[in-house]
């Protein structure tokens, strides 16, 4: 009798056993899930240091991607680059039956007096002789860098832009580059971004050749 109340006693205080290492586990299981979701958050508040490289001088400084205008609104630089692709693609990608468009497209970006820069861009490169000749443009975007954010948001883009004949053979491959500058205005429909160019210049970007002394 005394055996059979030892083993009995013997399986319950092994069954105490189990359930309390199920129980410890268990808590150990949410204290590592906890853990890692406050850690999860604590990395997405880490934002990596943006370095801007001015290919002209060499100049190297971190910067700010964050562009706040006065109603203390943010735009990412993801909604910058957005807005600056559009502009770009309207100006540049162009057949006989988009140009009309797409020229006014990029215009609805842009001020009076920064349109009136677009135009003159527009004339120097001979658009209405590109029609003419049946070209057709495409615009390719290779960087966007902000390099200014006060007073205006100054923006530094790399592009080229490509010719290419009905048949499809390519007339022209070159590299450009500009610098925009850019300010907030009220969203709208027509503007969702609530961005509007104000000076747009724009010149073509040749690689610096190597010296005799470099490999």
């Amino acid at each position: 009798m005394s055996k059979y109340i030892y083993e009995k006693n013997a399986s319950i205080l092994v069954g105490k056993a189990f359930k309390l290492i199920s129980i410890l586990e268990l808590l150990i299981i949410i204290v590592i899930g906890i853990y890692s979701y406050l850690l999860t958050l604590k990395i997405d508040e880490i934002k990596p240091l943006p370095i801007f490289i001015n290919r002209e001088t060499g100049e190297a400084k971190p910067v700010d991607f964050d562009f706040i205008d006065a109603k203390g609104e943010t735009r990412c630089v993801a909604e910058i680059d957005d807005f600056i692709t559009g502009f770009l693609t309207d100006m540049y990608t162009f057949n006989r039956l988009t140009v009309k468009s797409n020229l006014m497209g990029a215009l609805s970006k842009a001020s009076k007096e920064a349109a009136v820069d677009i135009k003159n861009t527009l004339i120097v490169s001979k658009r209405y002789d590109m029609i003419n000749r049946n070209l057709q443009g495409m615009v390719s975007i290779k960087n966007i860098s902000i390099i200014q954010k006060l007073p205006d948001l100054k923006v530094q883009v790399f592009f080229n832009k490509r010719l290419l004949s009905m048949a499809g053979r390519l007339e022209s491959d070159k590299n450009y580059i500009s610098i925009i500058r850019i300010k907030p205005v009220v969203r709208k429909r027509g503007n969702a971004h609530g961005l509007l160019i104000v000076e747009y210049r724009e010149n073509p970007f040749f690689k610096p050749e190597r010296g005799f002394d470099e490999k």
